[in-house]
C-alpha cells in the first residue's frame, strides 16, 4: 500500500503592513516608529512580485503504532510526542509549504545596503509563510469533515518530544519537496528560509488541538491569538 500521489497546490496570500510587523514580533495594536512603518510598507510592496506561495502533501494510512512510533506506508514517524499526537488517527497528511528562494535573496542583497528593510521583509516572509499553512490545514480540516472525520492541529519537527533533525527526514521521505526546490540541510533545516513542514492526523476518533502545548516558543509565540 502506497501513500497517495502527492499534490501540488499554490494559494493565493493577503500581504499587508499588520502582517509584515507581527512577523518581526511586533503587535499589531502598538503603533511602531515611522520608519518601521515605512520599512514594513515597503516590504508589503516588494514582497507582492517576490513571495511565490506554493504546497506539496501526501496523505497515507496509518498501518501500526506504538507508544513511540508511527508506521506509514513509506516512512515511520518516530518520537514518543508524534506517536501520542496522531493516537486516534487514521491517516496522516504530510505538507511541505514555502515562499519560494526569490524573498531569501532580496533579503540578503538588502541586509548591508538597507537592513530596516531587509528585516521588513524578513519578517513578512514569516508572517506569509504562517497564513500559507493555515490555509492548507484549513482546507485539509474542510475535507476531512466533509468525510465525518476530525482532524488534529499541526505537527511540526522540532516541537518537544520529535526532535528537528530526524523528524525532517522523517516527513520528507512521506513527501518529496524538492520539486518545490526545496531542500534539507544536515541539520535538518530547510532552504529556502521561508518554508514549514508539519503532519496532520485525520480521523472519526481524532481530538482537535492545537500544537502549541508541545512547542518551545510558548509564550513568546508573536502568533498566539492574544498577542494579535
Amino acid at each position: 500500500m502506497n501513500l497517495a500521489a502527492p499534490v501540488l497546490g499554490t494559494r493565493t496570500i493577503t500581504l499587508d503592513v499588520d502582517l509584515a510587523l507581527k512577523g518581526q514580533g511586533l503587535r499589531a495594536r502598538t503603533r511602531p516608529h515611522e520608519r518601521v512603518l515605512a520599512a514594513a510598507q515597503d516590504a508589503v510592496e516588494q514582497g507582492t512580485d517576490l513571495i511565490r506561495p506554493r504546497f506539496i502533501s501526501a496523505a497515507g494510512r496509518i498501518l501500526g503504532r506504538t507508544s513511540v512510533a508511527v508506521e506509514l506506508p513509506a516512512a515511520s514517524l518516530e518520537g514518543e510526542a508524534i506517536a501520542q499526537a496522531l493516537d486516534g488517527a487514521e491517516r496522516a497528511v504530510a505538507v511541505v509549504c514555502t515562499l519560494g528562494a526569490g524573498l531569501d535573496r532580496r533579503v540578503s542583497c538588502l541586509l548591508a545596503t538597507d537592513p530596516l528593510l531587509a528585516l521588513a521583509l524578513d519578517g513578512l516572509g514569516s508572517g506569509a509563510c504562517e497564513r500559507l499553512a493555515a490555509g492548507v490545514c484549513d482546507e485539509i480540516a474542510q475535507e476531512a469533515a466533509a468525510e465525518g472525520n476530525c482532524v488534529t492541529g499541526p505537527l511540526s519537527p522540532g516541537m518537544i518530544g520529535w526532535p528537528l533533525r530526524e523528524a525532517q527526514r522523517q516527513l520528507f521521505a512521506l513527501v518529496d519537496p524538492a520539486r518545490l526546490g526545496v531542500v534539507l540541510t544536515s541539520g535538518g533545516q530547510m532552504i529556502p528560509r521561508k518554508t514549514l513542514s508539519f503532519v496532520v492526523g485525520v480521523g472519526p476518533r481524532v481530538r482537535a488541538r492545537t500544537s502549541c502545548p508541545t512547542c518551545g516558543v510558548g509564550d513568546r509565540c508573536t502568533f498566539r491569538p492574544d498577542h494579535a
